[in-house]
């Protein structure tokens, strides 16, 4: 093997370059192997309006179910000429099905591939999209892919492994067009990701992406994360503080954003990273501007005392995200958050002091919100309002309502069995009729047009209390094509 195309499907955001792709670049590197990189979606971004990407991107996350056939003719030119007319002149094309919000894509343009003259060029199809059902027809994609010649090899799982055996020219093995993929518990053995040849202009944000985990903790009901990584695993703090030092003299970059589902999911690692990353800032001038941002959990006071968010402080944590998800203990319990309400007190407080600032994520009409719940978030704002005049509350995002994801613990059979959720089956526009239209015989109030009233209500209270809230646009045409066809 000598050179390969590693190219990124949307639906994944043009602030920074796509980690999967540094992961197989770097893995690339390591077997000696040159490549180039294609990242569609800067490509899309680049070449459709606002209006345009808007509803390309609501078609990716099925609140269409179709977008205009011009969309698709332009997409299917883009891919034909920034892809598909560049593949014969490579031995091998690896293209990442990043995320479930990636397959209305990738159906239009492998579709289109397949008829096309790729010459000798080998493709390979990863990520945690190829692990997923189309909504539409709920075939998975290992079936369609099969059924279609899509790929030469569909690797399940974590891509490192099987992804360095097909530049060696080994074909078979665990993940490699089956899904007995193995998951690797030494994460320090792989190669470091490389951004050595992304063109940074590209992107908003002068960052690199950084895993130090892999995995979670928890198991949220409306999560798919533990399909893809089913045990929890993270690097040592020595090997990431190794890959920032790394990515600095090859890139100057200074601003991470960790990938992992919980930066804080080994506490005592955690720890051990802030305290060692402080300490080579403090004695080693090139790396004092290095910072970073992550997704957290909230963790009560014994499991993360102040000296915990002392240490963040000095290494350089700017802000975390946290899935807040509901103000009401009931409706987390049910999630599963496992954390309590002093508990985020207790976060909150913390991050104050220490100028740590907070993204929380939220989430209104969940099967079991009943109105006391939702009074329990309208009031939460209230009790919450004086870090979002303080700037610690960043940004609050609601989203759009309760949505039911294939592949989550709360589509389970058994969950849906004991929740009595049924679909209903009105719309003729989107695909939503399992996504949003829906409602448990537990809590029948709780149809979609109630859930919309307390998104829009939530929303009215955040405006007035002063919340930030990113995407609002977005999110209330979203609400409004919901509210359509009620």
């Amino acid at each position: 093997m000598t050179k390969a195309l590693l190219i990124n499907l949307p639906r994944y955001d043009t602030v920074a370059p796509p980690s999967a792709i540094g992961i197989l670049a770097g893995i690339c590197e390591a077997n000696n192997v040159d490549y180039d990189i294609c990242d569609f979606s800067v490509i899309i971004k680049e070449h459709f309006s606002n209006e345009d990407f808007l509803s390309i991107d609501n078609w990716l996350t099925f609140v269409n179910n179709n977008i205009e056939q011009k969309l698709k003719n332009q997409l299917i030119g883009l891919w034909q000429t920034h892809v598909v007319s560049r593949l014969p002149s490579y031995e091998l094309a690896a293209i990442s099905v990043f995320t479930y919000w990636s397959l209305p894509m990738a159906k239009l343009l492998f579709e289109y591939q397949i008829t096309q003259d790729i010459g000798n060029c080998k493709v390979v199809v990863g990520g945690n999209g190829v692990q997923s059902r189309f909504p539409d027809t709920q075939q998975s994609f290992e079936d369609w892919a099969k059924q279609n010649n899509i790929a030469d090899y569909v690797i399940f799982g974590e891509a490192e492994t099987p992804f360095d055996s097909i530049l060696k020219g080994i074909t078979t093995g665990p993940g490699i067009n089956n899904q007995n993929f193995v998951q690797e518990d030494n994460l320090d053995s792989f190669p470091f990701p490389s951004y050595k040849k992304f063109q940074m202009s590209k992107y908003s944000r002068n960052r690199l992406y950084i895993t130090g985990s892999r995995g979670c903790v928890r198991k949220c009901t409306f999560c798919d994360i533990q399909n893809m990584w089913p045990k929890f695993r993270y690097r040592s703090a020595e090997n990431i503080i190794q890959e920032i030092k790394n990515n600095y003299y090859e890139t100057g970059i200074t601003q991470y954003d960790f990938t992992d589902s919980l930066i804080n999911g080994s506490v005592s690692n955690f720890y051990r990273f802030n305290s060692l990353l402080a300490e080579e800032k403090s004695r080693n001038n090139d790396l004092k501007d290095v910072s970073y941002i992550g997704q957290a959990i909230v963790r009560p006071r014994h499991q993360m005392p102040e000296h915990h968010y002392e240490a963040m402080y000095y290494a350089g944590c700017e802000q975390v995200t946290i899935g807040i998800e509901s103000f009401s203990e009931p409706v987390r319990n049910h999630m599963l958050k496992k954390f309590s309400n002093q508990d985020i007190d207790y976060h909150a407080k913390q991050c104050s002091y220490w100028g740590i600032k907070n993204i929380w994520l939220m989430i209104t009409g969940y099967p079991t919100e009943t109105l006391k719940d939702h009074q329990d978030n309208l009031n939460g704002l209230k009790h919450y309002q004086k870090y979002a005049k303080q700037g610690i509350i960043e940004m609050i995002r609601w989203g759009t309502t309760m949505h039911l994801i294939e592949d989550t613990p709360i589509t389970d059979p058994a969950m849906l069995k004991s929740l009595e959720i049924e679909q209903n089956h009105n719309y003729n526009r989107m695909i939503s009729d399992w996504h949003y239209n829906w409602v448990s015989k537990k809590n029948p109030s709780l149809d979609l047009r109630e859930r919309l009233r307390r998104r829009l209500e939530i929303h009215f209270e955040s405006v007035k209390l002063g919340y930030p809230q990113p995407r609002v646009i977005e999110e209330l045409e979203i609400i409004n094509a919901l509210a359509e066809h009620i």
